[in-house]
């Protein structure tokens, strides 16, 4: 396999032998998931990802990201509900979408906000298990890069990805600050369907229109929601001028 800057990445044996050793021997300070990141995109020649976890089809739980280009690409995706990894995981294929290009393409709202990054190109991959999809693996290069492999490649890296995911999971090396985030974002999308009387994917709907009105993060408002600061009863959605109901 050869990568987007013509240096020579091992065939799938040997890349996924290299999966494992970095994660194995990645820095003890990072958690799980951002090891699992850093490794799959040293093996496949990209610049950093994020993981992403998909507990239902309104969840949307980015676990760990390598860098600040995969963290902003992920709020991004999580504030709009699309982008290359909501297509990758609802689809079950490999989706990809240069920043920074020409206007338009199939997802144009993610692509146009998220040349804030620079240009990059974002390839996302599912996460397969036996049991079904768990998320996604999303990538990022700079420029119109391509990733190393064949497709078929790059989704046995990702397959290996879930893998040892899972295995974290089972094995409880995830520490528990990761859940919490999610935790709170359901309690306060819970509480806005107490309030509002609105279904559950509404009710998250509205606190992703907060966050990208504010240009907050959606556990922000959340934690905003949760702690009494916003009231979406009350409150106005700024640049709407009036109550989010």
């Amino acid at each position: 396999m050869s990568g987007s800057d013509g240096s020579e990445t091992p065939r799938p044996a040997h890349a996924l032998e290299a999966f494992a050793r970095t994660v194995d021997t990645g820095s003890p300070s990072s958690s799980l998931p951002v090891l699992i990141g850093r490794a799959c995109a040293d093996v496949l020649g990209a610049d950093g990802g994020a993981l992403t976890l998909v507990p239902s089809r309104t969840g949307w739980f980015t676990l760990g990201v390598t860098d600040a280009v995969a963290q902003r690409l992920g709020d991004l995706e999580e504030l709009l509900g699309e982008g290359p990894a909501h297509e990758a995981f609802h689809s079950g294929r490999v989706a990809q979408v240069h920043v920074g290009g020409s206007p338009g393409g199939p997802f144009p709202l993610f692509a146009e906000l998220a040349r804030e990054v620079g240009e990059c190109t974002v390839h996302a991959l599912p996460l397969r298990s036996p049991h079904g999809r768990l998320g996604v693996l999303c990538l990022h290069q700079r420029g119109a890069g391509t990733l190393a492999g064949t497709t078929s490649e790059q989704q046995q890296v990702a397959d290996a990805a879930a893998s040892r995911l899972l295995q974290g999971i089972e094995e409880g090396a995830l520490p528990a600050s990761l859940w919490s985030a999610r935790s709170r974002i359901d309690q306060a999308t819970g509480m806005v369907v107490a309030q509002l009387g609105l279904a559950a994917r509404d009710a998250l709907a509205l606190l992703r229109a907060r966050a990208y009105a504010c240009s907050q993060r959606l556990e922000d408002v959340a934690d905003d929601v949760l702690t009494g600061r916003v009231d979406l009863r009350t409150d106005a959605i700024p640049g709407d001028g009036q109550a989010a109901w």
